[in-house]
């Protein structure tokens, strides 16, 4: 990882290097008249950098190119781990399947044989994690001229299985927002628009106040994951329930013209797992014991709309989805209620059931 500091006169940069094993980082002082500004130096040090990979690409195997990537990588710290058990996970493949094999001979085969054994053990999803971050580490010794091409190049991503989602039903739903009045009623108007509306969970922890006009009954939704501002038409008891909220952001001292329309405790961005942990704890209190989350009614939503609509339009324009295929292929659920009423026009009388008599 480089960088850089300002010195008075001059700058200071510094970068790691790969050597006997270990991450070993170079000072050097430059000039401000070569490089006037910080933006410059920063360049002059990521430059140094990359020179002092080149020098590890004639005998390096995988392990000493991914601990060089690492610390060139500026990754988040909750991806740390991800990083380190794919690297770790190859690194032992290799040594387990050849043992003195150099980075620049690992093959397309070999990385095919990898996620062969890791398809025993692990989903599609864990596998697709381990694919992107090997993709992405080859992808970077390409742009280093330290192979000619990646060896992940080719290998396609696994689709993952469709999962049968338990959805809540209207009854359940109307016992999770009762148990929200009354023990968390801050929270009861997140949930009334995840059930009704099917919004997303940033969609709402952003939410600001000063989106909502009550008077023109509209509501804004800016942070999008589309990027893309949504306009939604309130109904009359949309705008109730809203007026009611503010009500007690005012009482309890949580309101600001612009601040969110769902503070966390000192009025700041709520911490995004707080209504999940608050949702399982009121599913709990009612006796509900499918593994509901919040994501649970956006596809309660879209399932809803479907049985009634059948319009994939309306679901677009109510929960802010873009495609539809997303739609049918993840949001699309049979509901229990609904195979049956179609089960009944296929239905063919057998004559071993008793017949219904009618009523005297």
């Amino acid at each position: 990882m480089a960088g850089v500091r300002n010195r008075g006169h001059y700058w200071q940069i510094w970068w790691l290097i790969y050597q006997d094993g270990k991450s070993i980082r170079k000072w050097d002082k430059i000039s401000k008249l070569n490089f006037p500004n910080k933006r410059s130096a920063a360049r002059e040090a990521a430059r140094r950098e990359i020179e002092g990979d080149r020098a590890i690409e004639t005998d390096c195997s995988f392990r000493e190119y991914a601990t060089v990537f690492m610390n060139n990588k500026h990754v988040a710290a909750s991806s740390i781990s991800r990083y380190d058990l794919t690297i770790r996970a190859f690194d032992k493949f290799l040594s387990k399947t050849r043992p003195d094999i150099k980075f620049k001979e690992i093959t397309e085969q070999i990385i095919n044989d990898f996620i062969k054994e890791r398809k025993l053990k692990y989903s599609p999803v864990g596998i697709n994690i381990s694919l992107r971050l090997l993709r992405e580490l080859f992808n970077s010794a390409v742009q280093k001229k330290i192979i000619e091409r990646s060896p992940v190049e080719y290998i396609k991503y696994f689709r993952e299985e469709k999962k049968v989602k338990e959805l809540p039903t209207k009854d359940e739903i109307n016992k999770i927002l009762k148990w929200f009045r009354e023990n968390e009623p801050l929270y009861y108007l997140w949930i009334y628009f995840e059930a009704t509306r099917g919004w997303r969970r940033d969609e709402l922890r952003f939410l600001k106040l000063n989106a909502v006009d009550l008077r023109g009954e509209t509501l804004y939704i800016r942070k999008t994951k589309m990027k893309e501002q949504r306009i939604i038409s309130l109904s009359r008891e949309d705008c109730l329930v809203l007026n009611e909220h503010i009500i007690l952001l005012k009482n309890i001292k949580l309101y600001h013209p612009t601040g969110y329309v769902f503070p966390g405790g000192d009025g700041g961005l709520v911490d995004k797992n707080k209504i999940l942990k608050k949702l399982k704890k009121a599913c709990k209190g009612v006796g509900i014991t499918k593994n509901i989350t919040n994501h649970s009614f956006r596809h309660y939503v879209v399932t809803s709309i479907l049985d009634k609509t059948a319009n994939i339009e309306v679901v677009k324009a109510i929960t802010g989805h873009k495609d539809t295929r997303t739609i049918l292929d993840h949001y699309a659920h049979p509901r229990k209620e609904m195979v049956d009423k179609a089960l009944e026009i296929t239905q063919i009388d057998t004559g071993l059931l008793p017949k219904k008599g009618k009523k005297k």
